[in-house]
């Protein structure tokens, strides 16, 4: 599936991207966009405390995509100091090229 699959899914059949979001035996690629796309669902509180935890997620594609999916949610006081958190300490400079996109 593709990154504009999977935002389709999310505004259609956002049960679906939550699942493969959760799906740890997909490609970290494939799995990063449906995490991203975790970030336009209507049940904002679920999504946010998914992304957050996908924030601590070992692998660096998860991390990414939970940083580009919860941007949408900037307006979130939380959201924006932990995103400036993860920018500062993150390993990955994939993850913090993220967060420095998208503050």
């Amino acid at each position: 599936m593709l990154d504009d699959d999977y935002f389709r899914l999310a505004r259609h059949q956002p049960s679906k991207v939550f699942v493969d979001a959760c799906d740890t035996t997909l490609h970290p690629i494939e799995r990063s966009w449906a995490i991203e796309a975790l970030g336009i669902v209507e049940d904002r509180d679920k999504a946010i405390s998914l992304l957050m935890r996908f924030l601590e997620d070992p692998d660096p594609k998860v991390r990414e995509g939970a940083v580009h999916g919860i941007a949408y949610h900037l307006d979130v006081p939380c959201v924006r100091e932990w995103l400036e958190k993860i920018g500062a300490v993150d390993e990955s400079m994939s993850v913090r090229e993220a967060v420095e996109v998208n503050l």
